[in-house]
């Protein structure tokens, strides 16, 4: 992967797809927008494994998407959301649709219902990690940030499509630093930053889940001196 594109690929997939038209053609521009707002729950296991709490990541994240999107109201997010919901109850093989729909579900925090979509859409689209890992991550947050069972199976499958996909091996990363191993977190999470560029949200998130895993670990190794 290009390391100048990696942090992109990852905030900007629904754009690689082809989506059949929605209803009208400012909703997929809007839409476009809104799953840009996913960057605000990007890597939302890894800020709840670490922090303890399920505030978005990256607040600039948060406060950049706010304002690309300040002329879109609540209800109007709401209603585009809703119809291509209800676009996709008459296409359900429309698998980039299933895709988006994830993301904007994502975006607004609806994390068992993104999970679902993108359940379908793994379904119905070749193996990406790109998927894969906005998949394990959405499923994490509905299990409170745990990693156990489904999360940790598609990080590893996406791995095995991407063994350097840097939001993978963030994932891995965090499921090695919730069961306290701390080496491993490490090892991921370092491996990661080689393919994110130093002064992105994703970068940052994963340099504070390193700075926590480094303090952790000297604290374990104090202990087990004493």
């Amino acid at each position: 992967m290009n390391p100048a594109s990696a942090n992109n690929d990852l905030l900007s997939a629904p754009v690689d797809y082809e989506l059949r038209p929605l209803p009208a053609a400012t909703d997929s521009r809007r839409l476009t927008a809104l799953v840009g707002l996913v960057a605000c729950v990007t890597l939302s296991s890894l800020y709840l494994a670490v922090r303890g709490t399920e505030k978005p990541v990256a607040q600039p994240v948060a406060s950049h998407a706010a304002s690309t999107t300040s002329n879109m109201q609540a209800p109007d997010i709401q209603a585009m959301v809703d119809r291509l919901a209800a676009r996709l109850e008459t296409e359900p093989d429309n698998g980039p649709g299933w895709q988006m729909l994830a993301k904007s579900y994502a975006a607004q925090g609806r994390f068992g219902e993104a999970a679902g979509a993108y359940g379908k859409a793994a379904a119905l689209l070749p193996p990406d990690a790109n998927l894969l890992a906005d998949y394990a991550d959405v499923v994490a947050m509905t299990q409170s940030g745990s990693f156990g069972g489904e999360p940790v199976r598609l990080v590893q499958k996406a791995l095995a499509i991407d063994p350097k996909h840097p939001k993978a091996l963030a994932l891995a990363g965090t499921e090695a630093y919730r069961r306290g191993d701390f080496g491993n977190a490490l090892r991921h999470w370092n491996k990661a930053l080689e393919t994110v560029p130093a002064d992105t949200d994703l970068g940052a998130s994963i340099r504070s889940g390193i700075a926590e895993a480094e303090k952790r670990r000297a604290a374990s190794v104090g202990q087990q001196r004493q």
